[in-house]
Parts: C-alpha cells; sequence; structure tokens
C-alpha cells in the first residue's frame, strides 16, 4: 500500500483483501492520518464506515461463578491491591 493514494480504489481494496489484518492496519492509519489532521472529517468518517472493524462475531461465553471467588476478591485486593480494592468498593458503594 506504500505510496497509493486514499481513493475508493484502495478502500475496495482493503475490504476485500484475504488478509483481514489489513483493514485493522489501514483503520488504525486512517485514524492517524486524522489526528494529524491531513484527512477531512468526512473522509475519516467515510472511511471507517467503509472498512469494517472485525470480520468475526463477538459471542457471549457464559461460565459458572465461584461464590466463593466472589467473597475472596475484596480481601484479596485489599492486601494486594489497594487502589483496585478502593475502585471496587466505589463501583459496589455506587451501585
Amino acid at each position: 500500500m506504500k505510496g497509493k493514494e486514499l481513493s475508493e480504489e484502495l478502500v475496495e481494496y482493503v475490504v476485500n483483501n484475504k488478509n483481514k489484518w489489513l483493514r485493522n492496519v489501514f483503520r488504525h492509519y486512517i485514524q492517524f492520518l486524522y489526528m494529524k489532521r491531513k484527512i477531512s472529517p468526512e473522509t475519516f468518517g467515510w472511511t471507517m464506515e467503509a472498512v469494517p472493524s472485525r470480520s468475526y462475531r463477538l459471542s457471549v461465553r457464559p461460565y459458572q461463578i465461584d461464590i466463593e471467588d466472589v467473597k475472596r476478591t475484596p480481601v484479596f485486593l485489599r492486601e494486594n491491591h489497594e487502589v483496585y480494592y478502593m475502585i471496587y468498593r466505589i463501583m459496589l458503594s455506587q451501585g
């Protein structure tokens, strides 16, 4: 892609490329160009919409939570990670 001009043809190439990581790299590059004000907000929005970020579905994988682990969490945090313990307490007290 080095030396290529940002165009509809380049976006089509990226979207249809077999290497799906190219999309991620391209999207990061577009974000970089936008941050450096090298492309307009319209171009940024159009490109982000045209180039999907991932081609796989995220699925929720439920797993059994052991109630004993839940009980041990605050004790572990209090003894080993004071800041995380404080955040944990704030989250619990604020609901």
